[in-house]
């Protein structure tokens, strides 16, 4: 009887070692998943500051006009697409650039105010009309989205100045 009651400890030491074993094998597999697809969308976003930048050179408001002029300079990256927010004291706007023409109510290219906007191709830059914006903008910010992952702000300029 002494051996069996051995051999029964011995049994259920084992049972409870493969448990473990198998509770955290399952826990490892659910881990590894969202770390894998978190740092699938870090990858996406990793290493886009000034590869996708606002030229202030070349930004500035119209008051009269009452439209902002701004610029984008893109180096050699793959974008999906660009998110432009603009804010000022009462209001904002927001619009979306992408890789092909497409006509946005109130953007249009410099400098004859043509539509059919998209984004800058790689390695050049595009300056932009944003229109009907009533007073001078607080900010200008863009945020790339990439591989389908919207990234975050990549840059902005919150001193504008007055066109000459």
């Amino acid at each position: 009887m002494k051996s069996k009651k051995a051999l029964s400890a011995i049994v259920s030491t084992i049972l409870i070692i493969a448990i473990v074993f198998v509770a955290g094998g399952i826990i490892f597999g659910i881990v590894k998943n969202v770390v894998d697809k978190n740092l699938k969308k870090s990858k996406s976003c990793f290493n886009l500051y000034d590869q996708i930048t606002l030229n202030d050179e070349y930004t500035c408001y119209n008051s009269s006009g009452q439209y902002l002029e701004f610029s984008i300079d893109r180096e050699e990256i793959s974008l999906d697409s660009l998110r432009v927010g603009i804010t000022w004291g009462t209001g904002s706007k927001v619009f979306v650039l992408a890789n092909s023409n497409q006509n946005l109510q109130g953007v249009t290219n410099y400098p004859d105010h043509s539509s059919g906007v998209k984004l800058p191709d790689n390695s050049s830059g595009q300056t932009y009309f944003a229109e009907g914006i009533p007073e001078k903008p607080t900010k200008i910010e863009i945020s790339p989205k990439r591989n389908g992952n919207n990234c975050q702000t990549v840059d902005e300029i919150s001193l504008i100045t007055e066109c000459s």
